[in-house]
């Protein structure tokens, strides 16, 4: 480092027993490398606020002796980052280690306390070392922050993801599985069903009188209607049944291990229980307003393994959806059966 560089910079020299410390002093000024320097004694440093050439600076730290080796560390603790250089004076060189791993930034060896030189080259050692860490830190600090945004991204990227997971698989107006997981769902249970000769039954629901209400009452009663079929259905189902809109007003239940008699019976909970809700909600919105001749009721059709001997899950389904359109034949609000002959039995609601 050229002195013209040097110029301006400031310096501590802080000595526990020993007189090196104002012969290292006076030898700094006279070479004239620090415009700003003060001395210390160890016990001053450690029991009186820092001068400010010790935070802006570079720190001159004789150990003279084995025991200053705390001194120096404690010196070190308290003036940050400013670089420390330790002087060792008539002593060998096994202390330069001690030094090192207590913090000091560099290390001079003197024989004489007069050697400015050294000094200054140890101060030179001193700061580059000390800018280092400096850069160390910071780029440990923007790691540390890269590594806390990367995982607040990741953590985002995640409930957007299991959000759009969600969003793919439900229907968002009833909260049912959608059509599209239906459809992926029902053939694996319809093989774990055929495979180990159990029974299954699927159910197709069809609101009746729907189209009425909503020509007569609006869309948002339509979509009320949709979301008590949807809470009755829940109502009345297992864990392990799967329940989805499968279109429009349209609604599907597979129902693993179950006969046609079993649901036949929740079929007609189902019924019963919307058709009283909806005759509610239909009554709430006419309230104050002009009578009108909407209502809606529920229709099912009921397939199962057993009875309608389907080939595949499809036509499961559409041995379902034929029961279904049976039950609104015979005049709606009923469940039908599909049996292995192509008709369907009728069920009383």
């Amino acid at each position: 480092m050229q002195s013209g560089e040097q110029t301006g910079r400031q310096a501590l020299v802080v000595a526990s027993r020993s007189d090196a410390a104002p012969d290292i002093a006076c030898a700094l000024r006279e070479i004239g490398t620090f415009v700003t320097l003060e001395s210390a004694t160890a016990e001053d440093a450690m029991n009186k606020p820092l001068p400010r050439s010790a935070k802006r600076g570079v720190c001159f730290v004789v150990c003279a002796t084995r025991e200053d080796d705390d001194t120096l560390r404690d010196i070190i603790q308290r003036a940050g980052e400013a670089p420390v250089v330790a002087v060792g004076v008539h002593r060998d060189g096994s202390w330069i280690a001690s030094a090192i791993a207590r913090g000091a930034h560099a290390c001079v060896m003197l024989t004489d306390a007069a050697d400015a030189q050294s000094l200054v080259h140890g101060a030179d050692q001193a700061f580059a070392i000390a800018a280092r860490r400096r850069g160390h830190k910071r780029m440990v600090g923007d790691l540390h922050s890269s590594v806390g945004e990367l995982s607040r991204r990741i953590d985002h990227l995640s409930s957007e993801l299991a959000r759009l997971e969600v969003m793919a698989w439900t229907d968002s107006l009833t909260g049912l599985a959608n059509r599209r997981q239906l459809e992926q769902r029902l053939p694996q249970i319809f093989a774990e069903a055929a495979r180990y000769d159990r029974d299954m039954a699927c159910m197709m629901i069809d609101l009746d009188g729907f189209k009425q209400v909503n020509d007569e009452l609006g869309h948002a009663a339509g979509d009320e209607l949709l979301r008590i079929a949807a809470r009755v259905i829940v109502d009345n189902t297992r864990a392990s049944d799967i329940a989805g809109r499968y279109g429009g007003d349209e609604f599907l239940v597979i129902m693993p291990e179950t006969t046609d008699s079993m649901a036949g019976a929740v079929a007609d909970r189902l019924i019963d229980q919307f058709c009283e809700r909806a005759r509610v909600c239909i009554d709430s919105i006419e309230e104050g307003g002009d009578a009108c001749l909407a209502h809606c009721t529920m229709s099912i059709g009921v397939a199962c393994l057993t009875t309608s001997r389907p080939n595949g899950a499809d036509e499961l389904v559409a041995h379902a959806d034929s029961a279904l359109y049976a039950a609104k034949r015979s005049g709606k609000r009923a469940v039908m059966i599909k049996t292995a002959g192509g008709g369907s039995v009728g069920l009383s609601a």
